[in-house]
């Protein structure tokens, strides 16, 4: 066993076997090369010296929490009083419409402000809610077709694939491609059968939304539930949503009005 005078180092000194350490002491052992002997005062024992490097990680840390204290409230605020599209209303009666350049399913590139003379009609909808949109609104766009010979009609369709992820785009984009494909044939036929022009009267664009961009322009933050804007002259004259009442008859309602409004 040692002694307690064999556990003092003796002055100037530095190395093992001193200031009580035990063999296998971890903190002793981490903090050995930065002892340094008092020499010269009357303070007798080891003084730690903080490693140039751990002051270092120290100051960066303060730094940071300065940051986090200051400067990111303030970027939040600002961030808050500048609003985002996602978190604004959408788009209501008489709202100016956006305008934007598109792609559509089958590779077609059009612009919304080629479609000035035409009525046109948006409508999102993601896979749970598409169903729910087409019972009503194919039926009520042929009983439009069939009523007012004269109107011209634009519907510019988004599927809301935000959540798709990008590895799985190429497995979306064919199931998308066939349920237009079958959305324009069954259109066709029935203008067929009618004796109506459909290529000169109707356009029809199916839109994938894989960043939700087009979802933002109209202020909403998904499509859960479906939405559909009717706009004429750049404005928004109807805005229908589901879950409200008598939706088909108010779109029919809406085009009787455009029908006899002039253009």
């Amino acid at each position: 066993m040692r002694s307690g005078r064999d556990n003092q180092r003796e002055p100037g000194k530095t190395g093992p076997g001193s200031i009580g350490r035990r063999e296998g002491s971890y903190p002793f052992d981490m903090v050995q090369s930065n002892c340094v002997y008092n020499a010269g005062t009357q303070r007798k024992g080891p003084r730690f010296t903080r490693p140039r490097r751990a002051l270092q990680s120290r100051e960066t840390f303060l730094h940071m929490r300065f940051l986090a204290k200051g400067l990111l409230p303030a970027l939040f605020a600002l961030a808050f009083c500048m609003g985002s599209p996602a978190s604004s209303l959408p788009l209501s009666e008489g709202d100016q419409a956006p305008q934007f350049d598109f792609v559509d399913i089958r590779g077609i590139k059009g612009k919304t402000e080629d479609y000035r003379s035409r009525i046109i009609v948006f409508t999102f909808a993601d896979r749970s809610s598409n169903k729910d949109l087409t019972t009503w609104i194919e039926p009520a766009g042929l009983e439009v077709a069939r009523r007012y010979p004269d109107i011209k009609i634009a519907y510019v369709n988004f599927a809301d694939v935000s959540a798709v992820p990008r590895l799985l785009r190429h497995v979306v984009e064919p199931i998308l491609r066939r349920l237009n494909e079958r959305t324009m044939k069954r259109s066709r036929e029935f203008y067929a059968n009618e004796g109506i022009p459909s290529e000169e009267r109707f356009a029809f664009h199916l839109i994938p939304d894989w960043d939700g961009k087009y979802i933002k322009a109209f202020g909403i933050t998904d499509a859960s539930r479906y939405y559909c804007w009717v706009v004429a002259h750049d404005r928004v004259v109807a805005r229908l949503v589901q879950g409200e009442p008598e939706i088909e008859r108010r779109f029919l309602e809406i085009f009787q009005t455009l029908a006899v409004s002039p253009r």
